[in-house]
């Protein structure tokens, strides 16, 4: 039971983690300082521990799973704003959908702010799921739309451009 290697889930159960964060065993939640790390990030005016989950980058990486799942081909969504949705609002994140264009060229957008505390600049982070056709599936090892583990590498369309940078987001 080696928690680095990791098999694809199917579909529904990816959907499943994904639109339900944090839904594990407890066991499964420990801060940094459970894990020996030295740092101990702070919640707002430094007086809480942020919480933070041993699973978060098996988190970030079944959300890439299920957005490499989504058939986000230019224009379509494919549903990844769905995926992406969810958790950012479980962790406090509002969320709007913005809509440019028109006809066969209309897009969907998500637009996610996280109001702060106190006052300060305003980061922003960018990225799109949307994705190039694949071209012809026979010049492709396995199905584009199925995240697939080969030689410790995932492949699937999206991942290198950019579903990857937006599960890590």
């Amino acid at each position: 039971d080696d928690p680095g290697v990791l098999e694809p889930g199917g579909d529904d159960e990816l959907r499943r983690e994904v639109l339900h964060p944090g839904a594990g065993p407890a066991a499964d939640r420990r801060t940094v300082a459970d894990e020996g790390q030295g740092v101990v990030p702070r919640g707002p005016g430094g007086r809480e521990p942020l919480a933070v989950q041993v699973g978060d980058t098996l988190f970030a990486l079944r959300l890439l799973e299920a957005l490499i799942a989504c058939r986000s081909v230019t224009p379509a969504d494919g549903g990844c704003q769905a995926l992406l949705t969810a958790p950012l609002q479980a962790a406090g994140f509002t969320c709007e959908s913005l809509h440019g264009g028109s006809g066969s060229e209309q897009v969907h957008n998500l637009w996610a702010w996280h109001a702060g505390t106190q006052p300060g600049p305003t980061h922003v982070l960018a990225g799109h799921t949307d994705v190039v056709p694949t071209g012809p599936l026979a010049q492709w090892a396995s199905d584009p739309f199925v995240p697939s583990y080969r030689n410790g590498q995932l492949y699937g369309r999206g991942a290198a451009d950019m579903k990857t940078s937006i599960a890590a987001f």
